[in-house]
């Protein structure tokens, strides 16, 4: 594998980005017994934006090419996935509100986790949310039955 990443900040931004080139990848197949090696090019391109009183905005665009694609190949020779996420907190930086979306742009289906933590201390959180699975294919299509709620307390140490 070889690549590069960069991240800068300007004003209230940051502008970050890798791309990379793996070299004999791993890829299944149709038929699940077999792999075959492909080299495959990936890149990321996003930003994180500030705008103040505790909101932090963020988006990216992620892309996985394989040139030498074959037909046998259960994947795609384009993969493309965006993101976007909103964050606020409040009550002093005790309560954490966020949104989440992981959007699948080849196969048209999405990850959308929506959650709330609550600082009870620095060491002990209580958080909620729910995560929702949607469309017919791809990735977030294979698991569009188990969206679920969730709760859960954690303790750091």
């Amino acid at each position: 594998m070889i690549g590069a990443d960069f991240s800068f900040p300007l004003g209230e931004f940051v502008f970050r980005g890798e791309i990379a080139e793996y070299f004999g990848e791993l890829q299944e197949t149709i038929n699940t017994t077999e792999r075959i090696k492909r080299n495959t090019t990936n890149f990321i391109f996003g930003t994180d934006w500030y705008p103040g009183r505790d909101w932090t905005l963020t988006a990216q665009y992620s892309h996985k090419f394989i040139p030498d694609f074959a037909d046998e190949m259960s994947n795609q020779q384009n993969t493309a996935i965006a993101t976007m996420g909103v964050t606020k907190s409040t009550i002093r930086s005790k309560l954490k509100l966020s949104g989440f979306i992981y959007y699948d742009l080849s196969n048209n289906s999405f990850f959308n986790r929506t959650s709330v933590d609550y600082s009870l201390s620095d060491q002990i959180h209580l958080l909620a949310g729910f995560d929702w699975f949607n469309g017919n294919k791809g990735l977030f299509g294979y698991y569009k039955n188990n969206s679920e709620y969730w709760f859960k307390a954690k303790y750091s140490f």
